[in-house]
């Protein structure tokens, strides 16, 4: 059975750059020789949502949200643009956290459908946003003397979109490197400005929005009262 895998990202209308990790990520799997198709679709951009899965001739799909967490976008948007029959988020099982996949029909095309969660919510995504703080710091050993701000974007729409990053924070936290962690977002409480509040005299922003660049000016100006290391990216 020949099968292909749909990588799937929000992207930009204002910045052409905010799908490049999609098609970087794509493009190394592609490489890999995993899949006998690759393909990236967008929210934004395009191939759009809504005609990926006809671009596609295998006969099983493996969809792949490049996305932080199972919200508002993975639960409600993608699925319904992708007209897959009969999703439910309970189909995936999970407790917001957890999701692995769910197997479905889309409405217009013949092809068997694998719903994976969100890339976001993977454990080892904790271990990402660690190496990312190193990187912006420069040290491999960073953690006495800082607080780490996990900072994601957040929705009231769905409750399940603050999860995963409450979650990796949580985990990051039990291991005892950092001086505090802390879970942050642009559209919720505890919103990134209150990061401003920190004891310690440096703070590591290690943001897994989707898309950084998308929210220049909501991150990336130094945060009062605090040395500001600020690095993010995509996924």
């Amino acid at each position: 059975m020949s099968q292909a895998l749909l990588v799937a990202a929000h992207g930009s209308h204002l910045n052409p750059d905010s799908s490049t990790p999609a098609f970087d990520h794509a493009d190394r799997i592609r490489a890999a020789g995993a899949f006998d198709e690759v393909q990236e679709t967008f929210w934004k951009e395009e191939p759009h949502f809504r005609e990926a899965l006809r671009t596609l001739a295998s006969e099983a799909v493996y969809v792949v949200p490049l996305f932080v967490s199972e919200g508002y976008f993975t639960e409600q948007v993608l699925p319904r643009e992708l007209r897959l029959e009969g999703w439910d988020p309970a189909l995936w099982g999970s407790d917001g956290t957890s999701a692995d996949h769910a197997t479905l029909r889309a409405s217009d095309v013949d092809a068997t459908v694998h719903y994976c969660g969100p890339v976001g919510t993977h454990d080892a995504m904790s271990d990402v946003i660690v190496r990312r703080a190193e990187s912006v710091t420069g040290d491999p050993g960073v953690g006495e003397g800082v607080g780490l701000a996990v900072v994601g974007h957040g929705t009231e729409r769905n409750e399940n979109s603050a999860k995963a990053i409450e979650y990796h924070a949580e985990r990051i936290a039990t291991r005892g490197r950092f001086e505090e962690v802390r879970a942050l977002f642009m559209d919720e409480d505890p919103e990134v400005d209150d990061a401003a509040g920190t004891d310690h005299g440096a703070l590591a922003d290690a943001g897994v929005i989707e898309d950084d660049r998308a929210h220049p000016d909501r991150r990336g100006g130094p945060l009062e009262g605090a040395e500001h290391l600020t690095g993010c990216r995509r996924g």
